[in-house]
């Protein structure tokens, strides 16, 4: 694997860098609020009296103090008084896991190496574990050797060995996933004769190929200005990202204002009202590098996602998926940890009782015909806030801020359809031999394929579509009709291949419908225990929500994660950093709360999984100590 930079200003984590900015700046206010006597003089004379119990001084706010410039916390500039118990060898915490997703079954992976501090319990909803990893696998043939190729990846499916993927793959290897075991195998992003097809044309790429092979542009009878086709998709969204990106990364604080600046405008607005883009246009640059409707992200969320690529210099970003599908490594995770999820569990209600002597947090349960409420110490959320949001949440401690994220952050649709076929017909008939990927503005969208199939594999299984937002919403809307979903399949993908086969139409359909065998899709927008496939920050959202879904709530008894509480959303980096960065968040809770000595703990974090980067070990710091002083002044 690539060998990750260590400094946090280096250019592929600058949204870590933005997230730390969001959550100092909260932190920062918050602390400047505390210290303001004429204002509030209770809060003030709170914290002092709070911090000099072990004999700490208040803080003192310099020129230089910022959002990324925290105050150290207190005991780090002074010896305290009273010295910090020892943790004792035992158990002070029983807490709750909602959710056997991969960010369920990472916390529960870090709680097992923190044993004995802490015991847990995981309560899934549904049936399986996993959450959004899931692997479908098509029924073995009993008549035939079993094969291991005959699935398809519905939810996550491919690893870029990019610097903020680094947990992920440190986490790969702590399960044996890896290269040299056979688990790990090449992804082909880019493939060879992969065709695209639009305005009923069908071209396979190549390098002097014509400017406009698709006839968007006025000149060929199309809408789009020639301007605008000639410079291309790429170079214009190089323009509009590009001035934001050299500003935050020659001085981030400055460049990241600059960037907010924009926070109010989607896609869309920006390229319209900004840039000056006609309507046209903007329809035709979201046709082929994006779905239909996704230009209603926000703006600043799409410049500071490109930067995720920028680090490598041009050079090719090396791909990996699991054989055997993701699945792979949620079992591992559930074959690891000692306590294993309750499945078939739904959490319907969770509420705080501050005035509990033990267990505050009480989250009612059904499974089957019986419901039961359940008392902990601490809950972790890790399910998607479209299904927190169904629970009654009332008297769980949010805040107002954080019950609004909830209800309000969205989430982008996501289907996969895949068909197996007897053979891989795609690659005899076609000649597309390694993978990549099929675009088109035919129902389909995107057509993946494996990258792990050679061409005497039988049977074979195809991800006929891959669609986001609007095409994933109308595509999901068929897979109850299976014999109508398989009909438009064989259609859109004849439509696409027939000319690379050099067979006319009729005889492409009959040869690919005649190796049909069986269909399956899964539409995440539907799936109850989802009610989304990940979050797509809106305009002002990531500025706005992401610090308060990261708040601790119920007096740091309710932490939130899932990959919708991270600053890298929508990946499986984000889901583990959002249960690091809850763990840790917890962590320091126990230290302030009850003055305890949890450097081993925290050590033993950084030691096996890095550092936290996405919020400063400060602003963790502060957030413990404002939100415990405040808890035991009530």
């Amino acid at each position: 694997m690539t060998a990750s930079p260590t400094n946090i200003n280096s250019p592929c984590f600058l949204k870590d860098r933005a997230a730390q900015y969001l959550v100092g700046d909260r932190v920062f206010k918050e602390i400047k609020k505390v210290l303001d006597k004429d204002k509030n003089i209770e809060d003030y004379n709170g914290l002092k009296h709070f911090l000099s119990i072990p004999g700490l001084p208040i803080p003192v706010l310099s020129d230089e103090t910022g959002p990324l410039n925290l105050p150290p916390p207190p005991d780090k500039v002074a010896q305290p008084k009273q010295p910090m118990a020892d943790l004792p060898n035992t158990t002070l915490y029983h807490v709750c896991i909602v959710g056997a997703g991969i960010t369920g079954l990472f916390m529960a992976t870090l709680l097992d190496e923190l044993s004995p501090f802490v015991t847990y319990e995981i309560l899934e909803s549904s049936d399986r574990t996993g959450g959004r990893v899931y692997t479908h696998s098509f029924p073995q043939d009993p008549d035939k050797p079993p094969v291991w190729y005959n699935y398809y990846d519905a939810g996550a499916m491919r690893f870029p060995d990019i610097p903020i993927m680094d947990r992920v793959f440190k986490l790969f290897e702590r399960l044996g996933i890896t290269e040299s075991s056979g688990l790990l195998i090449p992804y082909y992003l880019f493939g060879i004769n992969c065709p695209q097809r639009y305005n009923s044309i069908t071209y396979i790429p190549q390098e002097g190929g014509p400017s406009d092979p698709f006839n968007f542009s006025v000149s060929n009878n199309g809408l789009v200005p020639d301007k605008t086709v000639n410079y291309g998709a790429d170079a214009i969204l190089d323009d509009a990202f590009g001035y934001y990106k050299e500003s935050l990364r020659r001085n981030f604080e400055k460049g990241f204002k600059t960037l907010m600046r924009a926070d109010s405008y989607t896609m869309r607005e920006y390229l319209c009202q900004v840039m000056g883009y006609d309507f046209y246009s903007i329809q035709y640059l979201e046709t082929v590098s994006g779905a239909t409707g996704q230009y209603s992200q926000a703006f600043t969320e799409s410049v500071l996602e490109s930067l995720n690529f920028d680090y490598c210099n041009g050079q090719e970003v090396n791909w990996f998926c699991i054989k055997g599908g993701t699945s792979v490594l949620t079992n591992k995770l559930v074959e690891r940890i000692r306590s294993k999820p309750c499945i078939n569990n739904l959490v319907t209600s969770i509420r705080y009782d501050q005035n509990a002597e033990s267990r505050p947090v009480k989250v009612k349960v059904t499974s089957g015909n019986k419901s039961e409420e359940k008392c902990y110490d601490l809950v972790f959320t890790t399910t998607s806030l479209s299904c927190m949001q169904r629970m009654n949440l009332d008297n769980a401690g949010l805040s107002r801020a954080q019950h609004d994220a909830i209800r309000c952050l969205e989430y982008d649709a996501s289907t996969k359809v895949a068909i197996e076929f007897d053979t891989p017909w795609w690659i005899t008939m076609c000649n597309i031999s390694q993978g990549g990927v099929a675009s088109t503005d035919l129902p389909l969208r995107t057509c993946i394929y494996p990258s792990y199939i050679t061409r005497d594999a039988k049977p074979a299984v195809l991800l006929c579509s891959y669609s986001f937002a609007r095409d994933a919403q109308r595509m999901g809307s068929l897979i109850s009709y299976q014999e109508q979903l398989k009909e438009l399949l064989l259609h859109n993908l004849t439509l696409l291949h027939y000319e690379s086969a050099g067979l006319t139409y009729e005889d492409m359909h009959k040869q690919i419908a005649e190796q049909f065998r069986a269909i399956h899709g899964h539409d995440w927008n539907q799936d109850p225990n989802t009610s989304g496939a990940f979050a797509f920050f809106g305009p002002g959202q990531f500025a706005n929500y992401y610090p308060e879904l990261i708040e601790p709530a119920a007096g740091g008894r309710l932490l939130l994660a899932g990959e919708a509480c991270s600053a890298h959303h929508a990946w499986i980096a984000g889901s583990l950093d959002s249960a690091y960065r809850a763990l840790s968040q917890f962590i320091r809770t126990v230290k302030w709360g009850r003055w305890l000595n949890v450097d081993g703990l925290l050590k033993k974090l950084e030691d096996n999984w890095g550092v936290l980067r996405e919020i400063q070990p400060e602003a963790l710091e502060w957030q413990a100590i404002l939100m415990t002083e405040k808890q035991q002044r009530k």
